[in-house]
């Protein structure tokens, strides 16, 4: 809420406080619950944010020719994230979202599960009527999609340049603006953690549905959150919003 006023220019300190300090102030208070080692678990998780901090930079550099940007910095997130998600815990867990499934590799097994939001986006976006870009997505590590350009340069029907549901990335057909969306791709991977999911309000959703769902919705959550929190101010939901502050700040101060 700090970062939802028009004036409030987004900053350094902003990416520290919700990469770093966040994570570490979650991490803290869970393993403190959990009677675990607090210390450790601060520390723990105040590194894995600095690679995230790291992740996001990258991903300014994302373009339609640079894969390996962008598998740098969606390796950089998933190993970040991984290792806050893991602080305080006995045994160390790797969780990495490729497209609609993720990869978990916890011990000596590997396990795969789908990501309720991520699918039902993945299945919204080509109801709409939209092109899966099956090249794109392998260059840039998750689900990409297209749409054709409007006269006025926009796609879609809410005059948007590009936008990003969970971790879809959906472009006009030459990938224009892939860099911020992919910054929204890696927000996603850190909400599914960091952010409260819909679990909280509903026990166990969705993976009360069976074992092969993960509750990937944290990053809906904060997407709604503050959606509704823009509109209730008077502010603009493609510009105000902290998701997109960070978004736009990350791609006019770290491209190179």
């Amino acid at each position: 809420m700090l970062f939802m006023s028009v004036s409030k220019a987004f900053d350094e300190r902003n990416l520290i406080l919700i990469n770093v300090l966040l994570p570490a102030i979650k991490a803290g208070y869970e393993t403190y619950r959990d009677k675990g080692p607090v210390g450790e678990a601060i520390i723990q998780a105040m590194a894995g944010g600095l690679i995230m901090h790291k992740a996001l930079k990258t991903a300014a550099d994302c373009n339609e020719s640079d894969s390996w940007s962008a598998w740098r910095s969606k390796g950089l997130m998933n190993a970040g994230a991984s290792i806050i998600e893991s602080a305080g815990k006995k045994r160390f867990t790797f969780r990495m979202d490729l497209g609609p499934v993720w990869m978990i590799v916890k011990k000596d097994q590997i396990s795969f599960k789908l990501g309720f939001h991520s699918l039902f986006t993945t299945i919204t976006n080509l109801s709409e009527g939209t092109e899966f870009e099956l090249g794109r997505s392998l260059r840039m590590g998750t689900t990409s999609f297209s749409r054709r350009k409007h006269r006025d340069g926009t796609i879609g029907t809410k005059g948007a340049l590009a936008y990003t549901n969970a971790n879809n990335i959906v472009t006009d057909p030459y990938g224009s603006h892939v860099g911020h969306e992919m910054i929204h791709s890696l927000q996603y991977r850190r909400d599914a953690w960091l952010i409260p999911n819909w679990g909280s309000l509903v026990d166990r959703f969705p993976e009360r549905f069976g074992n092969m769902w993960l509750n990937d919705t944290g990053w809906s959550t904060n997407w709604i959150f503050q959606s509704l929190s823009a509109k209730a101010f008077g502010m603009d939901q493609d510009f105000d919003i902290p998701m997109e502050k960070e978004a736009y700040y990350l791609a006019d101060h770290w491209q190179k």
